[in-house]
């Protein structure tokens, strides 16, 4: 009961608040990274056990930050349960059950030659 009694004051958003929201949206759409959300849809159907949003989540590291050496870490925490995003043999199982419609494949190919490199070098 106590849930209901928590929308009785109810009013739909106004302009004002419409706008902050717009505002953020548009900046949070500049920040340059791979807008996964981490559902997991596209890791059950990948033959390779490659755990894509977390890898994706490493290699945005490098994106949002800058900082390789940060995303060349949690990668390599990240491929330890799973496979590597060279790994990845292009079969599409993950771009057919993506959300956001994520290039998950190319993106792939690009953090396997930016972060298994450098996982070689070491």
């Amino acid at each position: 009961m106590a849930n209901v009694s928590f929308m009785s004051d109810f009013r739909p958003l106004d302009d004002a608040e419409y706008s902050v929201i717009e505002k953020a949206r548009a900046a949070i759409a500049k920040i340059n990274s791979i807008p996964c959300t981490a559902c997991q849809y596209c890791v059950e159907g990948c033959p390779q056990n490659i755990v894509i949003p977390k890898v994706l989540a490493a290699y945005n590291r490098k994106l949002i930050y800058d900082d390789i050496e940060a995303a060349h870490g949690q990668y390599i925490v990240e491929v330890q349960t799973g496979g590597r995003a060279s790994d990845c043999i292009a079969c599409g199982n993950c771009e057919r059950v993506c959300p956001q419609h994520i290039e998950i494949i190319d993106n792939l190919k690009i953090i396997g030659q930016k972060l298994d490199h450098r996982q070689r070098q070491f």
